[in-house]
C-alpha cells in the first residue's frame, strides 16, 4: 500500500498509518484520480451531505482508506459507488462517511 504519489520518500514512514486531515495538507499527500473519477467522488459526497444535513446530522467525518490495488479486488468492487480506482492503476481508494450520529437540538431556556 502507498499513501504518496508525489512524496514517495514519506512512504516507509506512513504506509501503515492513520493520517488526518491536517496531516495530508502538511505532508503535501494526493490521490491520483482522473477528472471523471474526481467528480464522481465529489458529487456522491455532496449526495451524502445532504441527506445528513437533511436529517441534522452533523459531526461527520470522511475517511478514505487506500489498498494496493489487485485485479481480483477491483472485480469484486468495481460495482460499489464508494471505491475509485487510481489513474496509475495501482491503488483502490475507498471514500465513507462516518461518526455521523449526532443531532443537533435548538431549543430555547
Amino acid at each position: 500500500m502507498e499513501l504518496i504519489h508525489k512524496n514517495e520518500k514519506y512512504f516507509e514512514k506512513y504506509q501503515k498509518s492513520t493520517l488526518k486531515d491536517n496531516d495530508f495538507v502538511d505532508l503535501k499527500l494526493s490521490l491520483l484520480l482522473k477528472k471523471e473519477e474526481a467528480s464522481k467522488i465529489v458529487n456522491r459526497l455532496e449526495q451524502d451531505t445532504k441527506f445528513l444535513m437533511s436529517y441534522s446530522l452533523t459531526d461527520y467525518s470522511l475517511l478514505l482508506s487506500i489498498h494496493a490495488f489487485t485485479k481480483e479486488d477491483y472485480e469484486k468492487t468495481k460495482d460499489n459507488p464508494r471505491i475509485f480506482k487510481s489513474a496509475d492503476g495501482k491503488y483502490l481508494y475507498c471514500f465513507s462517511i462516518i461518526d455521523f450520529l449526532c443531532v443537533i437540538i435548538l431549543f430555547k431556556l
